[in-house]
């Protein structure tokens, strides 16, 4: 018996030996995202190996047991997408992470504690139960959104940050070109550039080095 969630064999369609501790009410799982050591899901549910998991929980891929991750949603969870720290959970919630936020919000996957970042849904907002990241954007559907029944609405869930990854670089005069490397805070599918502008300190420019201001 395996209880509104199973493992099969691709080979032959086996049923394996794994097995999830789900509440007796637990009749339908919405989604799940598998990372290499864990499960993330999200259905209707209230309990899980006898513990509160209020339709959204994290299994331990080998043991099949849950993880402390427990974002603590007032409501159940619909649909979850991962990015490299967090998880964009949709649903009917307007609690979730210890923050109030309405159907649609942000989860640390360390700590299962809400972010920041608050798209804030009008009152009559029903729920989202459909979410893609596109770029720096949030897509998310569902019933009534902002008053608009069935559609979609983009909301900026980060905006990447670029630093230095070193703080200095030398090399010798009219022989060596130093070089600063700077990193990118999120991975992006599109290009990404940034402008750079040099100041002098106490060496001059053009009398003891030339670098112009440019774009990388």
């Amino acid at each position: 018996v395996r209880r509104a969630l199973a493992e099969f064999n691709l080979s032959d369609s086996s049923l394996t030996s794994y097995q999830l501790n789900l509440s007796a009410d637990a009749d339908t799982i919405h989604d799940m995202v598998l990372t290499s050591s864990t499960i993330y899901t999200a259905g209707d549910f209230t309990l899980v190996d006898g513990q509160s998991r209020e339709g959204l929980v994290a299994f331990n891929r080998t043991t099949g047991s849950s993880t402390n991750w427990n974002p603590g949603a007032d409501a159940l969870g619909r649909v979850l997408i991962l990015t490299s720290s967090t998880a964009i959970i949709g649903g009917n919630f307007s609690t979730i992470g210890g923050q109030s936020r309405r159907r649609l919000a942000e989860i640390n996957l360390s700590d299962g504690l809400a972010t920041s970042w608050n798209p804030q849904f009008g009152v009559s907002s029903t729920e989202v139960n459909a979410i893609a990241i596109a770029t720096s954007n949030v897509f998310a559907a569902g019933g009534t959104l902002y008053g608009t029944t069935g559609g979609y609405i983009g909301f900026a869930l980060f905006a990447p940050t670029i630093e230095f990854t070193t703080s200095a670089s030398a090399g010798l005069e009219s022989i060596t070109s130093p070089s600063i490397e700077i990193s990118l805070s999120e991975s992006l599918s599109t290009n990404t550039t940034v402008n750079y502008a040099v100041v002098e300190g106490s060496a001059l420019q053009t009398t003891d080095y030339v670098l112009n201001n440019g774009t990388a």
